[in-house]
């Protein structure tokens, strides 16, 4: 059985997260939003790395200078921004996440083939699933 633990760190994340994102002030600029939270992330982050008592701090830190890492922080903002505007363009907090994730899902199962991922039928039923309750929540 595979560990559940990172898929209940991931839900209870993506649960805060839009419930924060739906909640921000409406007069503030995506940017100033995104400062704040990467503030406390990194604040977080750091708290974190430091309890685990890292062996070489220098060495470990040479590592985040990875092109995979400024994409992550590239994707988390375009995610985070369109998150917001989302939620100022009035989108339902039930609906907008679904809509979006399945979207990037069926984008990701052509990504996964690049990989030499092989979807069962299992997998390309899901996406159809998918599909269609995005064809369901739209209308």
């Amino acid at each position: 059985m595979r560990a559940i633990a990172p898929f209940i760190l991931t839900v209870s994340g993506g649960v805060l997260y839009h419930l924060a994102a739906k909640a921000v002030p409406p007069g503030l600029n995506p940017a100033l939003i995104l400062i704040g939270a990467y503030g406390a992330s990194f604040t977080i982050c750091v708290v974190l790395w430091l309890l685990g008592r890292p062996a070489n701090m220098m060495a470990a830190l040479s590592g985040i200078n990875h092109p995979a890492i400024w994409i992550l922080g590239l994707a988390a903002v375009l995610i985070e921004v369109g998150y917001v505007l989302t939620y100022r363009a009035s989108w339902s907090v039930g609906v907008a996440p679904v809509i979006t994730t399945s979207l990037v899902t069926v984008v990701l199962l052509a990504a996964a083939l690049a990989f030499g991922e092989r979807p069962t039928f299992s997998v390309l039923a899901g996406v159809a699933l998918c599909l269609a309750g995005v064809a369901l929540l739209r209308n």
